[in-house]
């Protein structure tokens, strides 16, 4: 594939400023790309927040300009959903390892099958001139008027302390050498990483006298040299410099790959023992069911979802949860969000709810205008907290009839979910009693039986 075709013309030239390196990582990233033989449309380029991110607004392949620092998150998003990408990350050194810092470490650490380009220029280039985790010692910054003082991270070192896959430092003074680093990168399962050391004439320059092109590649070759040499140079000449080259090439099995072979087979194992009590497949009604469940902390909120959540995925449908809580738990607001269909799921947040398990006064007042604009919505109330039912809704004494009938005041989500496969017919009793039985670990039958008395309380309510 020419390079002219990976890029969108229509953008350059680029806004970078004069002597920016970033330009010749942008090209080098492109020739190795170019040698892959990847199509476009096969290749997702994500990028933060800083002078390294404006690269996607200029290649033509699937590309995220996403917020500061987490350009490795949505790109670990990518590589899990669609293994089938090739997901390239480009970072500054400040969007890389400062406020992105955490995301670098458990990238390299799960070994997520992506390529991490690090635009190391040793500084905020974009947003002031601050000086960054790789400035280094004795470097004048905005935010270091006297000389930084501060110990710069090694890229190189974390990121083969953390076991990334592949890890190598090139530099825009050897860009023919940069390009095949990245090639070699790309061709890695797992995490790699390549560090192109850049220069930034405009914003580090001006504080530390490289104000011209020549002088900062001239400074750059002189605090460079090759990790080959390494043995024939005293530790004096290596002092404060860095070894270009590569550090780690040890391909090995990525997150995905065992996911797929570890976790997949024990999921589909357990959903297969599941059959025997759910041995037909339960078909959702048409749509979404986009479930609002809201209370107090220690009503079972989080279990409620969780539950109800696998039982959907158990009869064969689509399910995703997303947990919302207190800052401690036990204490508070307590809310979880699930989104079940029969067909895939592309978004995990409820953004038309129709359903709202409310469990106490406030969570009704708070979450009902959330679901009241759907075209039939359903409303299921705890009657025992819910004195101000509104018109159309469910009242069902949930926590009174776990607490009268079985003793048991904690199965009252128990009794909720059986109300909830009553009424909207989302998932099946079968399924729901297989998924009960497997989740609880005390009192197994009363939450059976509360499940069922919860299931005939919503087919009473739905009658009347």
């Amino acid at each position: 594939m020419l390079q002219q075709e990976l890029i969108r013309s229509q953008h350059f030239p680029t806004i970078l400023c004069p002597g920016c390196g970033h330009g010749i990582v942008l090209g080098a990233l492109l020739r190795a790309i170019s040698k892959t033989g990847l199509s476009k449309n096969e290749i997702v380029l994500t990028s933060g927040i800083g002078c390294a991110s404006r690269v996607p607004g200029y290649v033509d392949f699937h590309t995220i300009h996403t917020t500061h620092g987490r350009a490795l998150t949505f790109s670990t998003g990518v590589a899990v959903a669609r293994p089938e990408f090739k997901v390239i990350a480009v970072m500054g050194d400040g969007d890389a390892t400062a406020i992105g810092g955490n995301h670098f470490m458990h990238a390299a650490r799960r070994n997520v099958n992506m390529t991490a380009v690090i635009m190391n220029n040793n500084i905020y280039g974009m947003t002031g001139g601050q000086y960054s985790p790789t400035t280094p010692v004795g470097s004048f910054a905005a935010t270091a008027q006297y000389g930084n003082v501060e110990t710069p991270f090694d890229i190189v070192a974390l990121g083969t302390a953390l076991g990334a896959a592949f890890v190598a430092r090139g530099s825009v003074t050897e860009p023919v050498k940069l390009e095949r680093m990245i090639l070699k990168a790309l061709g890695v399962k797992g995490f790699s990483i390549v560090e192109a050391v850049s220069t930034c004439p405009t914003t580090y320059g001006s504080r530390n006298k490289l104000r011209t092109v020549e002088a900062y590649m001239d400074w750059v070759r002189d605090r460079t040299y090759d990790v080959t040499k390494a043995d024939r140079l005293t530790p004096e000449e290596k002092k404060d410099k860095w070894p270009l080259g590569i550090f780690v090439d040890q391909p090995k099995r990525s997150y995905v790959e065992i996911y797929e072979q570890e976790v997949v087979p024990k999921a589909m194992a357990k959903r297969e023992s599941a059959k025997a009590i759910a041995p037909k497949s339960h078909r959702m009604p048409p749509g979404k069911f986009e479930v609002v469940i809201a209370g107090r902390a220690g009503q079972g909120i989080q279990k409620l979802g969780a539950v109800l959540a696998e039982c959907v995925i158990w009869d064969g449908n689509h399910a995703a949860q997303i947990e919302n809580y207190g800052p401690a738990a036990r204490t508070g607001i307590s809310l979880t969000e699930v989104v079940a269909s029969g067909d895939p799921i592309d978004f995990p947040l409820v953004e038309n709810g129709n359903v709202l398990l409310a469990m106490t006064q406030d969570a009704l007042a708070a979450h009902l205008p959330r679901v009241v604009k759907a075209a039939n919505p359903i409303v299921i109330v705890d009657s025992t907290f819910v004195k101000e039912v509104p018109k159309g809704a469910y009242a069902i004494p949930v926590t009174a009839t776990a607490r009268d009938e079985f003793q048991l005041p904690m199965a009252a989500n128990v009794v909720m979910f059986g109300a909830f496969a009553a009424i909207s017919k989302a998932v099946t009793l079968e399924s729901a009693e297989g998924v009960v039985s497997r989740s609880v670990t005390r009192s197994v039958d009363q939450n059976l039986a509360a499940l069922r008395r919860g299931y005939a309380l919503g087919e009473a309510a739905k009658r009347t």
